[in-house]
């Protein structure tokens, strides 16, 4: 009986008996948490204590102010080379067109005459021209844009004249730099006179004085130092910049009908 009552189960007390392994287990848990606050919060505690040392004050320097200035404009004749380039190498170009109202036409058409009447003293435009005969018909604000580099650009107007019905036949269509007015190409035709018969191949010896001076005086008109192609014997007259880098042709007779256009 003595050896029974020995090997029978301890008495319980109410309270839960916890071993040594569930201890471990808590205490395992327990470093495991801690280690992880610990790797979350100490290095922005590192970072905060290496500013305080490396930055102990805050410092105000005086800074010199920086203007940024726009792109330069181009020059007329930068703008004049770069319509020839892109017109030489199309893939270069982008164009984009707007048209524009009547009223606007009508402003722009008041704003060209008097670079007409430049032209005319220049040589560059005939004297007979009547412009109380035009009246403007459309306006189109024209954008050349360089693929290659997108800060050249240039904004020409293309106005186009003609005369009221039952008027004399009279036609100008202009291209305008939309930024200084100044007129780029033109193109006329002059009412027909049954008097005059000109044939622009046949009479081209006697023409071709006309034309140089036609040629001359628009490049003067614009600035440029023109050289004229001496090969040129018939329409159209090619002529240029020193450098090559502006060109123009001129087409027509240069009495009833005439066309410069750069190319």
């Amino acid at each position: 009986m003595k050896a029974e009552r020995f090997r029978q189960a301890p008495p319980k007390t109410g309270r839960p008996t916890v071993t040594i392994s569930r201890w471990k287990h808590f205490l395992t848990v327990f470093l495991s948490l801690i280690a992880v606050a610990t790797a979350a919060l100490l290095p922005p505690a590192l970072s905060r204590v290496r500013d305080q040392f490396s930055l102990p004050g805050v410092h105000l320097e005086s800074a010199v102010p920086v203007t940024l200035e726009p792109d330069a404009a181009l020059s007329l004749k930068e703008k004049l080379a770069l319509i020839c380039r892109m017109r030489q190498e199309s893939s270069r170009m982008i164009t984009s067109a707007r048209e524009l109202s009547k009223d606007e036409a009508a402003a722009v058409w008041e704003s060209a005459k008097p670079e007409l009447e430049l032209m005319i003293k220049c040589g560059a435009f005939p004297a007979e021209y009547d412009f109380s005969l035009s009246a403007a018909t459309q306006l189109t604000l024209v954008v050349y844009t360089d693929t290659e580099d997108l800060s050249q650009s240039v904004s020409i107007w293309n106005l186009s004249l003609a005369a009221p019905e039952g008027a004399s036949d009279h036609y100008l269509s202009l291209s305008l730099d939309a930024e200084t007015g100044r007129i780029l190409e033109y193109s006329f035709t002059l009412p027909y006179d049954s008097s005059i018969s000109i044939d622009s191949d046949e009479d081209a010896p006697y023409l071709l004085p006309l034309w140089e001076n036609t040629a001359k005086g628009f490049g003067e008109y614009l600035g440029i130092d023109c050289q004229l192609n001496a090969a040129s014997s018939s329409s159209p007259l090619e002529f240029s910049s020193k450098d090559k880098k502006i060109r123009y042709a001129l087409y027509g007779d240069g009495v009833t009908d005439m066309r410069i256009i750069l190319f």
